[in-house]
Order: structure tokens, then sequence, then C-alpha cells
């Protein structure tokens, strides 16, 4: 049996969302305080929303994701991008997500149906980023991918509450 890592010393200060026109800008500042560098995923891999609490999920790892569920099939897992932080450094994490997603939604009788979601209502996002002392390399010859992703790296879970738009700066009064 494969375990995942044990937690790792990455801390997330700051992280804030606003929306914009057409989408969510979310910015996270991750901050390694490990004594070496730390592998963290960068691309977000899966999205979930809550409606009903306005609580959007975006993970940045595999760990939401089931085999036996209908919302974790699919026919090929890719490699996660990730991103290289040196100790004691900071990086700066930017996601934009569009306000409407089209999400299909398949069934155990192997039909699906669309559903829509709008995050425009969304008050709160839960970013799922995972963390590793070592990148990713796939064995042919273990376990199942969706198995390998998850025990490869921990999850650090960082919340954010949405932000005012930033205030349009006004232009310095004209000398005459």
């Amino acid at each position: 049996m494969i375990s995942a890592q044990p937690p790792l010393r990455l801390r997330a200060p700051s992280a804030t969302f606003r929306h914009a026109e057409d989408k969510l800008e979310v910015e996270v500042v991750l901050v390694n305080e490990e004594e070496r560098p730390l592998f963290v995923t960068i691309g977000i891999r899966q999205i979930l929303y809550d409606a009903a609490s306005h609580t959007l999920n975006l993970w940045l790892t595999d760990h939401a994701r089931s085999a036996e569920t209908p919302h974790g099939r699919c026919g090929t897992i890719s490699v996660p991008r990730t991103q290289v932080i040196e100790a004691g450094a900071r990086h700066p994490l930017h996601l934009d997500v569009p306000r409407r997603l089209t999400r299909l939604v398949p069934h155990a009788d192997k039909s699906f149906h669309f559903e829509d979601l709008d995050l425009s209502q969304a008050q709160q996002i839960n970013v799922h980023v995972g963390c590793s002392e070592k990148p990713f390399y796939y064995n042919p010859k273990g376990p199942a991918v969706l198995d390998q992703l998850k025990a490869w790296c921990a999850v650090v879970d960082i919340s954010a509450r949405a932000g005012k738009p930033p205030k349009e700066e006004k232009p310095p009064p004209r000398k005459k």
C-alpha cells in the first residue's frame, strides 16, 4: 500500500480572490518553510462548486478524484504541472477560473447530461495544493496512475474569501 507524504511546511500567508468581468481571479502566495526545495502543483485538476454554500473548491491535486465514482472516471490522467519553490522562498500563484462552466455529468448507465455552473455567486474558495519533496515520475510497473499521484504529494488546504474589487486610481489633478 502506498502512503501519502508527511505534512510539509508549505504556508500560504495570503490568499484572495475577486470577481472580474468574465472570470474569478485567485491569488495565493506560497512560502516554503522547509530547508530544501519543494515541488508544488500549479494547474487546476478539478473544480467542484457547492451552490448552496457558495463554496468553490479548486483541486490542484488528484486527491478529490476516485476511480469508482462517476465524477472520477476518465480515460487518461495527465502528469500535473509543478513549480519548484526553493527553501525559504515565496511564490505567487495566480489562477483564473471562468465565471460560467459547463460540466459533463456521467451516470452509472454510461449516459450523461450537461450541467451549467454559475460561479459568479462564489463567496469562498478553497484551494488544495499538492506539495512534495521530489518531482512526480510515473512508474508503468507500479499501481494505477491515480494511486501514484495521490501517494506522491501531501495536500495543503488554503481558503480565501471574496475580496473587494481594487479601487480605480484617479489621475492626479492637472496643474494650470
